[in-house]
């Protein structure tokens, strides 16, 4: 199962979101459009430019507070780190993994952004490995 969640890494006092759906954009969608269909879903909404100069947008159902725009998506944050294509899979502790896989333009797959145990994680890089060419 994939359901988003902020986290918090040892050291890091940034609230994270992983578990992400993403979507390409043909252009950067207006901050205001975010807001409404944010509003509208009951979702969180982020928007990113990858190096590559294409646009994603990726939601998180989350229970959203007041601190909502206090949070950053991690794989927003990672996802030019490595030369595309690449995906990584990385333990957070107590029996939970987060998977990330970037492809073309540097943009997170759309289902490329899981959290989840052990089986979630292996199973959504089957669902890549046909894609080939990965590093790891």
């Amino acid at each position: 199962m994939n359901a988003a969640r902020v986290i918090q890494l040892p050291g890091d006092k940034r609230r994270l979101v992983v578990g992400m759906r993403w979507r390409h954009e043909d252009r950067a969608p207006a901050a205001k459009a975010l807001r409404a269909a944010a509003k509208e879903r009951g979702r969180w909404v982020c928007r990113r430019r990858t190096s590559m100069g294409s646009h994603q947008t990726g939601f998180a159902s989350l229970e959203l507070g007041r601190k909502a725009a206090a949070m950053q998506s991690l794989g927003a944050l990672v996802a030019d780190a490595k030369p595309e294509p690449w995906l990584g899979i990385f333990d957070l502790g107590e029996g939970l993994y987060w998977y990330i896989a970037v492809r073309d333009n540097q943009e997170i797959l759309p289902d490329g952004d899981v959290i989840g145990n052990r089986d979630d994680i292996e199973e959504a890089r089957a669902r890549h490995a046909s894609f080939g060419g990965w590093e790891y």
